[in-house]
């Protein structure tokens, strides 16, 4: 490839939180540049009018995308696609008519789709007649320095984490209602102290607001939203990580967590089931708020259970995913297409 090869990168958000693909688009920028690329990043839909003088577009979310990727249709420019979950686990799914298709119009306009996960792939197929050859799978690279010394300690006190920004699709009022279950039955069996902590912004107000109203004394913690710094941090110090989502696209925290060496339980859904494996032990029924209890209850009380959880999670071959294997994906990907 020639110097000064130009790439940029759409993340059409606003810039109220830090949400999953802003982390991504920023990661992806990091990257390229080190492939020696100029690169970049574009939050607002304005950027479209630079488009001209690209190489290569990368833009994420097809439906908000949807215009950026028919201009760079109409100017024959490459636009990789990197499909959400909001995409695929909503919009794709139950998504107004209107909606749906021009979702489906953007991805098969897209001159390659990128998905998170494995099972995102044959998620795409089902719905939608596209080339399987478009479709590249590129997990999320963590970079993480320090992680945990030991699996699981006895002590009188734990916190339990919940990472992610409030919306409905994050399923934590299920979560907060089987924590509540799980610590009732606890106290009555035991003096260990249990706390949920939640770490985000605020994407959604109303839900917010319920899930407060069903927090009162129950030993649950609002943290707001933090730095990926201080998040990995408080990972690190945390017992174990409560990931309650009803969908996921790529779901970095847990790659963050395995990489950190955290204790997981998850949500049995698709995105899960791809990164943690479809027979990994800490799984549960999405928005079962009883299951959610009883597999903390497991957790906190069996030795047995966590010893399963920290062989399957050793074991898991992502926690050996680097981003240099997520920079050589994207270096190849982009070569194949100019």
């Amino acid at each position: 490839m020639r110097r000064n090869f130009l790439i940029k990168i759409f993340s059409p958000t606003e810039k109220i939180a830090l949400t999953g693909n802003r982390i991504t688009a920023k990661r992806y920028s990091y990257l390229l540049k080190k492939c020696g690329f100029d690169v970049s990043l574009e939050e607002k839909l304005s950027g479209i009018d630079l488009l001209s003088s690209q190489d290569v577009v990368i833009t994420l979310h097809a439906y908000k995308s949807r215009l950026i990727i028919n201009k760079c249709h109409q100017l024959n420019i490459p636009c990789i696609l990197v499909l959400t979950g909001t995409d695929l686990y909503k919009i794709m799914v139950s998504g107004d008519p209107k909606q749906r298709k021009e979702c489906n119009t953007a991805i098969q306009k897209s001159n390659a789709i990128v998905v998170l996960q494995s099972n995102a792939k044959f998620d795409l197929l089902k719905l939608l007649k596209v080339d399987e050859k478009k479709i590249s799978v590129i997990h999320q690279s963590v970079d993480i320095n320090e992680s945990r010394q030991v699996f699981f300690n006895k002590k009188s006190s734990y916190r339990v984490l919940m990472v992610g920004n409030v919306r409905e699709e994050k399923n934590y009022i299920s979560a907060i209602e089987g924590f509540k279950l799980a610590l009732s039955d606890i106290k009555n069996s035991s003096k260990i102290q249990i706390t949920l902590n939640h770490i985000g912004g605020i994407l959604d107000k109303s839900y917010m607001k319920r899930m407060v109203e069903i927090s009162t004394n129950s030993s649950v913690q609002f943290l707001g939203e933090k730095s990926t710094h201080d998040v990995l941090s408080e990972m690190i110090s945390c017992d174990l990580l409560l990931h309650p989502s009803t969908l996921e696209g790529g779901a970095l925290v847990i790659m963050e967590a395995i990489n950190a060496g955290m204790p997981i339980l998850a949500s049995n859904i698709s995105c899960h089931r791809a990164i943690l494996g479809k027979n990994y032990a800490g799984l549960f029924p999405a928005s079962e708020g009883k299951s959610i209890a009883k597999k903390i209850l497991m957790f906190f009380s069996l030795k047995q259970f966590r010893s399963e959880l920290k062989q399957q999670l050793r074991c898991n071959k992502l926690a050996k995913y680097s981003m240099e294997c997520e920079r050589a994906q994207l270096f190849d990907l982009i070569s194949k297409l100019t």
